[in-house]
């Protein structure tokens, strides 16, 4: 079964080029993360929520600590109760050349979301992963597993990554975010670090950035909010839409 970002990768189209370049190809694997070798990633990540620390942290500032989880167990639990809406853009820099910008737009809850990046739109219901190309009018249904899920969505790769990254909370020098750092124990996982920015009175995420040797992805949301309405997690196409069901 092809794995979503290599449908993306063919289907979609980036910044308006007719095809996927090979940085492109890069940038995909850096935010939504195409290496998940770790079987602990899938495994851990249905035991649920889990906030994981430091040793260092606990043996320094156990009160301040104490806050930190709160605000991290709370933002993971919002993950899995509300629905969370933004569009985002996603920045790839590199030293030897020029940052690109790509746009997108999630809504998600829990595991459900319905995500448009890179011409692409893609949504799961719980059962199906629907994968739509403007450009070509054909859908693709499948029935993925947890890790073609954390593939699909950078969100749920931050809370995969936790059981097996040592992770170290401080506050912005601000005192409005809570800066949450995650760096992997085994460096198989395929990154150096994983920075996630939580504003800390609506505990709402503003910015994800995920750092590999040399290239830097950062996803930024842009006026990201909790919405009470009711979402459809599907994509339909077109009355003339091409249907490649792949499901079993």
């Amino acid at each position: 079964m092809e794995k979503p970002i290599d449908f993306w990768l063919r289907k979609g189209k980036a910044d308006g080029e007719s095809k996927p370049t090979e940085r492109c190809r890069t940038m995909i694997e850096h935010v939504i993360c195409e290496n998940q070798t770790n079987d602990t990633l899938s495994r851990e990540n249905r035991i649920g929520v889990i906030s994981w620390v430091s040793r260092e942290q606990i043996g320094s500032n156990m009160g301040s600590l104490l806050i930190i989880l709160t605000i991290l167990s709370s933002f993971l639990t919002n993950l899995e109760t509300k629905t969370l809406q933004s569009e985002f853009t996603v920045t790839v820099a590199e030293e030897v050349n020029a940052p690109m910008n790509f746009p997108g737009t999630l809504t998600m809850h829990g595991q459900l979301f319905r995500l448009e990046m890179f011409n692409i739109e893609a949504a799961y219901d719980g059962k199906t992963l629907y994968m739509y190309s403007p450009e070509t009018d054909e859908l693709t249904l499948t029935n993925p597993t947890e890790a073609e899920l954390v593939e699909a969505n950078p969100l749920l790769y931050a809370k995969a990554l936790i059981p097996v990254c040592n992770v170290v909370e401080k506050t912005s020098n601000d005192g409005l975010q809570t800066i949450v750092t995650l760096t992997p124990k085994d460096q198989s996982i395929g990154i150096n670090r994983f920075v996630l920015r939580i504003r800390n009175n609506d505990l709402m995420p503003m910015q994800l950035e995920i750092k590999e040797g040399k290239k830097t992805s950062t996803l930024k949301l842009k006026e990201p909010k909790y919405v009470e309405t009711k979402q459809e997690y599907v994509v339909k196409g077109s009355k003339d839409t091409y249907i490649n069901d792949m499901r079993l």
